[in-house]
């Protein structure tokens, strides 16, 4: 077993040698066990520290060693220590970070392309004077900085970097108004960037600041489907601590429930359930809970109220300090509450995060692939026409890129939405993959673009913010190109089904109510047969809390929440976060 650490992150470059201990301290929910500042004038780097692997005294850092000049910060887990001790001739130890480091001395800089895992990495050398900040190329921990020329501070969370003054970043407000979140790296301020994916940020002595990607060395020693994934969720086990999964009574939850119990683990197993609604919204609980009996796990129900739902909405919002436009966080932010420090003391939380964008999960993958058949009969020009005519969007649907935009744009038809700015940060974001197949094309640019920047950033903030660290097997890059180097646009979708490779290798395997469904689950809160005047007058008080004079009209969406006689929809969520994260860091937006 190795230990590993789940922490928070912060550094400082400048002349104010108090201001990393106030960083540190803002990020103590994400390490509740131990907190350590070191000082190198001008630099100051802090780490909060989450023990998962061992004793919080062998994981303390930031790791520094005499007559070294590399100081490190690390924040995630490295599934691929066999392989670097293999390789690199480093001492196996129990403590990855360890090993990390061992790796840093051995190679320098180059060291992070052979590394697999989650991570995000701070690292310095004192001799050079240049720090690094590096993110995983899946983007399951976040990474944020700011600079300003005489000063430079980078930070797990916006919290510990936000100042006042700041200003609104018109790319992010667009990009959140247009999809529910805001991918790549604009955040809702001028002053913050967050780190891409694959990405690190170079920062040297003299203040000058440089972005780069890198490719990490994927090698593997799977031999099939099957064995790739039982060889990654086993992988993935690796913990001093009992392990927790939120079981879905999905697919991608359901075979990590067997894969986890066929190792040995027993995993303890969470759903949630909703107070007052429809069987519709209960379905995936009911199927939890007959899983959790077959194979035997301690299994535990969250029911989730009408009223703690709305108690639990400003906070989600708060947590997650990036607008989002998805109904359920408070749902997921009781759950954690549930399961972490405060109620079950879980540490380790399995997830089926990324699930759907490796197997081919998602409606329209399907869709995408009958529009290119289409495309290839009619010709581009007529069905591009033809699809305007039917919905009233101009899109190309032969560009990959603009064609993704249609299944997923949010704003309103009516909404002043700069197109313009969002495809342009799109084809930045998605620069350098190559699109050649209509299903795995919208999968690449989910992984890209949707996974790191919704999906695992909720997951992450919210789960972090109880203590918990998350993990997500069938993100792991490894997985991922083998998949995509082994399969095909029928291994995927066929015979109108998704995840076929999946249902024919786990038939017999997991029970048939499992593999032989076909309706798509989620924990999906029913806030529209919730909503009623109280939760109406929560919309507007939320809304009316704003800070007045920017882009946003707030007089006319506070008006549209009034009028509207039922629940104001979906897009209501994200004027609700813009509004709460625009208070909270006195934000004009």
């Amino acid at each position: 077993m190795h230990r590993t650490t789940m922490c928070g992150i912060a550094g400082y470059i400048g002349a104010d040698p108090s201001r990393i201990a106030h960083m540190t301290d803002a990020l103590q929910h994400r390490g509740p066990d131990f907190g350590t500042c070191i000082a190198l004038p001008p630099f100051y780097l802090g780490h909060r520290l989450l023990s998962i692997r061992g004793t919080p005294a062998a994981s303390v850092q930031p790791v520094m060693r005499v007559g070294s000049p590399w100081i490190l910060a690390f924040n995630g887990q490295i599934y691929n220590t066999d392989s670097i001790a293999s390789r690199y001739g480093i001492t196996k130890n129990e403590l990855d970070t360890t090993m990390l480091f061992d790796l840093i001395e051995r190679t320098g800089w180059d060291f992070v392309t052979a590394l697999q895992g989650m991570f995000a990495i701070a690292l310095y050398n004192s001799q050079e004077r240049e720090v690094r900040l590096y993110r995983d190329e899946t983007g399951q921990k976040p990474l944020y900085y700011r600079s300003n020329g005489s000063n430079f501070a980078f930070a797990s969370e916006v919290k510990a970097l936000t100042e006042q003054g700041d200003t609104a970043d018109l790319t992010g407000l667009t990009l959140a108004l247009a999809l529910g979140y805001i991918p790549g790296t604009h955040t809702l301020s001028q002053q913050i960037r967050k780190v891409a994916p694959g990405t690190y940020v170079k920062v040297t002595a003299d203040g000058a600041l440089s972005e780069h990607t890198f490719v990490s060395d994927s090698r593997d020693t799977f031999t099939s489907a099957q064995d790739a994934l039982t060889e990654t969720i086993r992988a993935h086990l690796q913990s001093k601590e009992q392990i927790a999964l939120n079981l879905s009574g999905g697919l991608d939850s359901s075979i990590l429930l067997h894969e986890m119990c066929a190792a040995g683990a027993t995993p303890k197993t969470y759903t949630t359930s909703f107070e007052n609604a429809a069987e519709s919204f209960n379905d995936d609980a009911i199927l939890a809970r007959k899983l959790a009996e077959h194979y035997g796990t301690t299994h535990t129900e969250i029911n989730i109220t009408k009223s703690t739902y709305l108690q639990h909405l400003i906070k989600a919002y708060e947590i997650l300090e990036e607008p989002n436009y998805n109904i359920s966080l408070p749902a997921y932010l009781i759950t954690a509450e549930r399961e972490g420090i405060h109620g079950d003391k879980n540490r380790v939380l399995f997830t089926g995060n990324g699930g759907d964008e490796v197997f081919g999960g998602y409606p329209y993958y399907a869709e995408s692939l009958r529009y290119s058949r289409l495309i290839d009969r009619i010709s581009p020009f007529v069905f591009n026409r033809y699809k305007r005519f039917r919905t009233g969007a101009d899109w190309r649907y032969n560009d990959p890129v603009e064609r993704w935009l249609a299944f997923k744009w949010f704003a309103f038809a009516a909404a002043d939405v700069r197109k313009d700015i969002v495809l342009d940060t799109m084809r930045s974001i998605v620069r350098g993959v190559v699109f050649d197949d209509p299903i795995r094309d919208m999968m690449q640019i989910d992984r890209r673009v949707w996974l790191p920047a919704e999906n695992f950033l909720q997951t992450d903030k919210l789960y972090m913010s109880q203590s918990i660290e998350v993990r997500a097997p069938f993100s792991y890059m490894p997985l991922r190109r083998f998949l995509d180097s082994h399969l095909s646009t029928a291994d995927y979708i066929s015979g109108g089904g998704n995840k076929r490779f999946l249902r024919s290798m786990y038939a017999g395997v997991l029970p048939d109510y499992i593999v032989n469904r076909a309706a798509k689950t989620g924990w999906r809160a029913p806030v529209r047969p919730w909503y009623d005047a109280t939760y109406k007058e929560s919309f507007i008080s939320i809304l009316e809390g704003a800070p007045q004079g920017g882009l946003i009209n707030w007089q006319k969406v506070i008006e549209s929440v009034a009028n509207a006689t039922t629940w104001p929809g979906k897009y209501a969520f994200i004027y609700l976060s813009l509004a709460t994260l625009s208070k909270k860091y006195g934000l004009v937006l």
